[in-house]
């Protein structure tokens, strides 16, 4: 992940000659690893099985903070945003962005990927406490698409756009038409599911 994102569901793989118990394998890498990066989980898998090119689909979620002042507590794990939001505004606006759609306006001109079609299968908006967590589900995203959706959510829920802007903006497939991206800090890879 990109620095300041975080990640509770990250999967990677690797080759190995060695055979080990999956809890030696934990105790190796853990003791191997910075203090904020944890292996939780192993399991041996098939020399088919790839953790990136195998994914049927990712969750992530964005968390934002409602709050005119600072959490020094929580402040690298969620976007403290000041501003009142209208949030049945966000909530007419997310079904724009389920489904099969070209997201070139809401990915960064630095993706190096040429086919900007995705599949977004569901957006919720959690209301929890003094926070609201953006959850998606998706076959994939493209580089920074998850961080700038949110930040354009953020500017229909602030009145800066019209909920019903975002098929035009979908449609222009120019980045500038979009929201402001909401930092990295606020985002998490949640969980990632495979074919088999």
């Amino acid at each position: 992940t990109d620095s300041t994102v975080h990640a509770k569901g990250q999967v990677i793989h690797f080759d190995t000659p060695l055979s080990l118990e999956e809890w030696q394998w934990i105790n190796a890498l853990n003791t191997m690893l910075p203090d904020d990066i944890v292996i939780r989980q192993v399991e041996k898998k098939t020399e088919e099985f790839h953790a990136r090119y195998g994914v049927e689909k990712k969750e992530y979620r964005y968390r934002v903070l409602l709050s005119k002042t600072a959490d020094v507590f929580r402040r690298n794990y969620v976007y403290q945003y000041p501003y009142p939001l209208e949030i049945n505004s966000i909530r007419k606006a997310i079904p724009y962005f389920i489904g099969t759609h070209d997201f070139t306006s809401f990915c960064s001109a630095k993706t190096d990927k040429k086919d900007k079609v995705r599949t977004i299968y569901e957006i919720e908006l959690i209301e929890q406490n003094d926070e609201i967590i953006f959850r998606f589900v998706g076959n994939g995203f493209l580089y920074n698409m998850v961080r700038i959706i949110v930040g354009t959510l953020l500017s229909v829920g602030q009145g800066k756009l019209d909920p019903d802007s975002i098929p035009e903006i979908l449609a222009k497939q120019n980045r500038q038409f979009a929201g402001k991206m909401a930092p990295g800090h606020g985002l998490y890879l949640w969980e990632v599911n495979y074919n088999n």
